[in-house]
């Protein structure tokens, strides 16, 4: 995977998945917990599934919907809290408490 042809906060999560011995995610919805405000929902499947697109992630900040992200382009809120920043680096947090190492 070239972290330079996705999005970063994808590739985080793609990482994650990774780290966690759930990839890969291909054909399934895979959910998980970032932390106590993150959560995100991923439709590996070629078709939309539980509402979700084709290979896109959902992202809901304290149970809200904030952003929907394909692999290359996407939509997130853009508050001082809740942006796609805010997001990256809560991913990134967690990766680096799993004993990844991260480039913040």
């Amino acid at each position: 995977m070239n972290p330079d042809q996705l999005s970063t906060a994808f590739y985080m999560v793609a990482r994650l998945a990774d780290k966690l011995g759930e990839a890969p995610i291909k054909d399934k919805v895979w959910e998980n917990q970032i932390d106590e405000h993150w959560f995100i929902k991923i439709n590996g499947h070629s078709k939309e599934v539980k509402g979700l697109p084709a290979y896109c992630m959902e992202i809901e900040y304290d149970g809200f919907p904030a952003g929907n992200i394909s692999p290359f382009d996407g939509t997130m809120l853009a508050g001082e809290e809740i942006n796609e920043d805010e997001f990256i680096a809560a991913v990134q947090k967690k990766l680096a408490d799993l004993g990844v190492e991260v480039e913040c």
